[in-house]
């Protein structure tokens, strides 16, 4: 995913599924400097967890 992608994800007033290593995720935040996100998944031990953009996928395509 690149950083529009995950723009309209964000802005996005319909829920559209995030997947980072096969598991659901949401994004939290956006540093576009980095290309990086923020997500959080009831899976993370610590809640969120920064990852690089290009990691996650829209699950529709």
């Amino acid at each position: 995913m690149n950083y529009e992608q995950a723009k309209e994800i964000i802005n996005s007033p319909d829920f559209i599924e995030v997947l980072y290593n096969g598991n659901s995720v949401w994004i939290e935040g956006l540093n576009p400097d980095r290309q990086t996100a923020v997500i959080s998944s009831d899976t993370f031990p610590d809640g969120n967890k920064t990852v690089l953009l290009e990691q996650l996928v829209d699950a529709r395509e």
